[in-house]
C-alpha cells in the first residue's frame, strides 16, 4: 500500500495505475497529467501552449512546410503537444493536412526511424518539432545521413532543453522544462496533503517554460 503523498512520475495508462487511483491512493502527477478522472494534482509545463508557441514561431518565421514528431497516444504529455501544435499552425492559417505528423515514441530510436517517414515525403519538411530532446537527437542522425545540415536546411525543435544541449546539440532549438523547480513544487503540493487539504483544492503547479533559440 502506497503511503499518502508518493509522487507518480508520467501518467500512461495501466492496470496498475488505474486500480491505485480507483483505490483511493494519493498521487501527484508529474510532467503528464493523470489519464483518469478525479482529482490529481499536475506538476509541469502548460504542454498545449508550449507545442503551440513552436508553432508560431515556425509559421513567423517563414517554416511554414513544417512536421512533427508526435509521441506516444497514451501520453497526456504527448498529446498535449500535438494539440497545441495543429492549433498554432491554425492560427496561422496553415491546415492539418500540412502540418505532416508522424506518429513516433520517446526515444533516440524513435526519433530516428520516424525521420526516415517524414523525410521521404515530398516536399521534405523545412522545420521539425520533436515531441522532445531525445527524439530530436535520433532526427538529427537521419538529417546528416541525408545530407540536410541543420539548422541550415532543417530547423529542430524539441521539448526539455536537457542540460546536455549545450554540449552536445548546440544546433537544437527547444522549450526549456524548469527541471529544478519541480521537486520543490512537488514538495509544496505533497505538504498541504499532509496538512489535511482535500486534493480537490489542491491547485495544479503549472511551471514556467521558455522558447531557447539555438544556431540561429
Amino acid at each position: 500500500h502506497l503511503v499518502p503523498g508518493i509522487a507518480m512520475m508520467g501518467a500512461v495508462e495501466s492496470p496498475g495505475l488505474r486500480a491505485m487511483v480507483e483505490g483511493g491512493e494519493t498521487l501527484v502527477f508529474v510532467n503528464r497529467r493523470s489519464p483518469y478522472p478525479g482529482a490529481q494534482p499536475f506538476v509541469g509545463i502548460d504542454n498545449f501552449n508550449a507545442g503551440r508557441d513552436v508553432a508560431h514561431y515556425m509559421a513567423d518565421h517563414g517554416l511554414d512546410r513544417c512536421g512533427m514528431i508526435c509521441g506516444p497516444e497514451a501520453s497526456a504529455a504527448s498529446r498535449d503537444r500535438r494539440a497545441g501544435y495543429l492549433s498554432g499552425l491554425a492560427e496561422r492559417q496553415i491546415s492539418p493536412e500540412d502540418a505532416h505528423l508522424v506518429k513516433g515514441g520517446l526515444t533516440v530510436e524513435d526519433g530516428y526511424r520516424s525521420a526516415t517517414e517524414l523525410f521521404s515525403r515530398n516536399p521534405q519538411p523545412r522545420a521539425v518539432f520533436c515531441v522532445n530532446d531525445l527524439v530530436a537527437y535520433g532526427a538529427r542522425k537521419r538529417c546528416s545521413e541525408l545530407g540536410l545540415d541543420v539548422p541550415g536546411d532543417v530547423v529542430l525543435f524539441g521539448i526539455d532543453d536537457n542540460p546536455l544541449n549545450e554540449w552536445v546539440a548546440p544546433w537544437l532549438s527547444t522549450v526549456h522544462v524548469p527541471a529544478d523547480a519541480i521537486g520543490e513544487a512537488v514538495g509544496r503540493i505533497l505538504v498541504e496533503i499532509w496538512d489535511g487539504r482535500t486534493m480537490s483544492d489542491i491547485p495544479d503547479a503549472i511551471l514556467p517554460y521558455r522558447m531557447v533559440l539555438r544556431g540561429e
